[in-house]
């Protein structure tokens, strides 16, 4: 679960860097941004469903959802963030 948000991180950092570098703009950060909250945080929950649905099928539907609410959230706070530290330290 550590490493699926990790991963969601990374992913969503690299939108940010993105966002600054080859899609500069309002229409960049908002496609990045709609991209980074709604797309990422499922497809990488849905990696660690299929992961963990082959060690307990039971019960991967309560893990897999508080993932995708974590990575959600998670993305939510650190696209922005990382956009400005980005912005900030590029110049």
């Amino acid at each position: 679960m550590l490493i699926t948000l990790i991963l969601i991180y990374v992913a969503v950092w690299a939108c940010a860097y993105a966002s600054v570098h080859r899609f500069p703009g309002r229409a960049g950060f908002w496609g990045l941004y709609a991209l980074s909250v709604l797309v990422l945080p499922g497809v990488c929950a849905g990696l660690f469903h299929l992961v963990y649905a082959r060690v307990d099928a039971g019960n991967a539907a309560g893990p897999t959802a508080t993932l995708l609410l974590l990575g959600t959230g998670l993305a939510l706070l650190a696209f922005p963030i990382s956009r400005a530290r980005i912005r900030r330290e590029t110049g």
